[in-house]
């Protein structure tokens, strides 16, 4: 018998599809871990300059780690209060809204008699037509002969007996018992649980990569070994520079849009300018479709408060100005000139 043999190529193919396949479960499963470490990360190189920064005005490590990380969660909180406030705002007034929704409607599908309309309302004729049940299938009548008694319709015993007993069944319905005070604070709070805990960690592992990220490099480069040290430690300091340099960068940019986006918002009369320009800002940080989708909100808006599409056109150039000026000009400038890209 002639054994056949897997080419190395196949045997490549599977080694990498079950390496994937275990990278990607040990991502799922330890989330609750990864993600906190690597948004504290994130923080950590981002506010890496301000901290050294802060250093250098002789506060110590520790004190300007705390000081740096403590101002910006304050800016986070303030900001992220302002913004929850102005959405829980947006739900109240979202009933005001709908006739003017209404009025952009019927502009856009015509004047009531319209054969688009027409159509239309023939077409969801036919479908509750066709959903109905079928009905039920009915004995055809005979005519009365002449001189023939009429015979009472037919008795269902059992439906009589039913109805004449005294013995009817009594309908029971199982009722909570009231909740405590701590069961209430424990489905109140429960929810907020698990983004505090996140929260947590982040801000923990965040402050200790912060004070002791000179440390960490140095134990890194040990990895190195004594030949490689100072290749090593030039790649790192450079690397580590750069990636700060670059998500400072992307902050910059994505807060100047934010920033210029919502004070236009606010000159063109558009509620709740500043949700919109912190969601622009934020969403900004998705590729492609997160400032079209921060853009979508403030256009929406504008169709359901002002009564005319003039609004609706100015946000909308407001949006293709901003965004072509910034994503063409004003970040590649930066980008190129304190990444080195």
């Amino acid at each position: 018998m002639v054994r056949s043999r897997a080419s190395p190529a196949a045997s490549n193919k599977l080694i990498t599809l079950i390496a994937i396949a275990v990278v990607i479960a040990a991502l799922y499963f330890g989330r609750a871990v990864l993600i906190p470490l690597a948004l504290a990360v994130v923080f950590a190189f981002l506010l890496t300059p301000v901290v050294s920064r802060v250093e250098n005005l002789r506060l110590g490590r520790v004190a300007s780690a705390l000081l740096v990380l403590m101002v910006a969660l304050a800016a986070i909180g303030a900001l992220g209060w302002r913004a929850t406030g102005e959405l829980v705002e947006i739900t109240r007034q979202l009933p005001g809204y709908k006739a003017n929704i209404n009025k952009k409607l019927q502009s856009i599908r015509g004047h009531k008699g319209g054969d688009f309309n027409h159509a239309a309302s023939t077409i969801e004729e036919l479908n509750k037509e066709l959903a109905k049940a079928p009905a039920e299938i009915v004995a055809p009548v005979q005519p009365p002969v002449a001189g023939a008694r009429r015979q009472a319709p037919a008795k269902n015993p059992a439906i009589d007996a039913a109805a004449g007993s005294a013995e009817i069944p009594l309908t029971v319905t199982m009722a909570a018992p009231p909740l405590t005070a701590v069961q209430q604070v424990k489905s109140l709070l429960g929810p907020l649980l698990g983004p505090l805990e996140t929260t947590g960690m982040v801000i923990i592992l965040a402050l200790f990569m912060l004070v002791k990220r000179k440390d960490l490099r140095d134990r890194v480069i040990r990895l190195a070994g004594k030949d490689g040290l100072r290749n090593m430690t030039k790649a790192l300091d450079d690397a580590s520079r750069r990636l700060s340099r670059f998500l400072l960068v992307q902050l910059i940019v994505n807060a100047s849009y934010g920033i210029l986006f919502g004070l236009g918002l606010y000159f063109l009369d558009v509620p709740h300018a500043l949700l919109f320009g912190v969601l622009g800002a934020l969403l900004r940080y998705i590729p492609y479709l997160g400032t079209m989708i921060g853009a979508a909100f403030p256009i929406a808006m504008a169709v359901a408060v002002f009564p005319g599409w003039t609004q609706v056109i100015l946000v909308l150039a407001l949006f293709l100005v901003l965004e072509l000026t910034i994503a063409n000009i004003l970040e590649p400038v930066l980008s190129g000139a304190h990444t080195g890209i």
